[in-house]
């Protein structure tokens, strides 16, 4: 996994070592990213969750994109939010398509990943954004629930139950993730700075 993650690092520039440590941890954000999705493939196709086959794939092109993109230059903050909105784009579709947020089999408590992604690689400011963001794209979410419009189900309604917790694990598995790697790459930093 090293080594992958070297591969993406923008060649030609000299580092310090925290712009080094949130290149690094951006990189592997998309790359489990990409496992992660890629995870739900086969459940979406055992439980026929048509909505997602497409939306899913595609977010994992976007972040394997979005490597590349920051092997190629672009900068960290672009690259980041990039990553978010495309989470935001994917799952707002995802509630949207099954039920809506409020019966959806789709841990709403995920868009609280943004924020604190986002205070992780890009800083305060940003992260003060996409928390704003995170908060009006549920509420946005919610108002179709509030004025009793019916959003299509795109899952048989037997699997919606077994789907939340499979979804509900999966957002804590992956929230471990995100902040055991920042703490192991702070940690690493710190030790080399001693």
């Amino acid at each position: 996994m090293n080594r992958l993650i070297t591969y993406f690092l923008p060649t030609g520039r000299t580092w310090d070592d925290e712009d080094l440590r949130k290149h690094r941890l951006m990189i592997t954000i998309l790359l489990v990213t990409v496992v992660y999705a890629m995870s739900y493939v086969p459940i979406c196709i055992l439980i026929d969750y048509t909505s997602a086959l497409w939306s899913i794939p595609l977010t994992a092109l976007v972040c394997v994109l979005l490597t590349y993109a920051l092997r190629s230059g672009w900068s960290l903050v672009r690259v980041c939010n990039l990553y978010l909105l495309n989470l935001c784009g994917n799952i707002t579709w995802v509630w949207l398509t099954t039920g809506g947020i409020a019966f959806s089999p789709n841990d709403p408590a995920f868009s609280a990943l943004y924020p604190v992604i986002a205070l992780l690689l890009i800083g305060k400011r940003w992260a003060i954004f996409w928390l704003v963001c995170s908060i009006l794209l549920v509420l946005a979410n919610a108002v179709p629930v509030v004025l009793g419009i019916e959003l299509p189900m795109g899952m048989r309604p037997e699997w919606v139950p077994r789907f939340l917790v499979i979804s509900v694990a999966g957002h804590a598995v992956l929230l471990y993730a995100f902040v055991n790697i920042f703490e192991t790459s702070r940690d690493l930093a710190q030790h080399q700075l001693e």
